[in-house]
């Protein structure tokens, strides 16, 4: 039980910190800035169990690890996908605020057509390294591989398409 406060505790701490850095103003690799607080969590907790060692055995720090980590990373991939201009939220927002009656598709049509989608979502990728500008061209950056061999292979699993979003 102990060891599901400490991670907890370790995480809260660490979401305090996002919230506290952003309320001041948004790092402009968030991603980035991000990790780097639950990296920091991850230390402060192993720093925690060296402290307290005599109460816990390698396997709860292990256990707690694990949790934190697990904790990280759902809110990490939350995070990717509801910062910025997400094409989703912005959608069913606009069709919430159609009220009971809804929109129509053309008024859709129209709506999608004026969103900057690409464009916040392309500008948030090269904030976060994940695409680099060449000039007038764009290159994926070697960490965007990692993550699109993650996405694919998720996609095989799930037998989703692989190709085209």
């Amino acid at each position: 039980m102990t060891v599901i406060v400490l991670a907890l505790a370790v995480y809260s701490a660490a979401l305090s910190a996002h919230f506290v850095i952003w309320r001041i103003g948004p790092p402009r690799s968030t991603i980035r800035m991000l990790a780097g607080i639950f990296s920091f969590g991850f230390l402060v907790m192993v720093a925690a169990f060296i402290a307290l060692l005599s109460p816990f055995s390698v396997l709860d720090l292990l256990y707690c690890g694990l949790l934190y980590g697990l904790l990280a990373l759902c809110y990490l991939i939350t995070y990717m996908a509801v910062d910025g201009d997400s094409p989703t939220l912005s959608i069913v927002s606009y069709l919430r605020a159609g009220g009971a009656e809804g929109v129509s598709l053309d008024e859709l049509r129209a709506f999608m057509r004026d969103r900057p989608f690409m464009r916040s979502r392309l500008d948030r990728l090269i904030d976060d390294g994940f695409v680099r500008r060449d000039g007038d061209h764009l290159r994926p950056s070697p960490r965007s591989f990692l993550l699109l061999r993650i996405f694919d292979a998720y996609r095989r699993i799930a037998r989703r398409a692989t190709a085209g979003g």
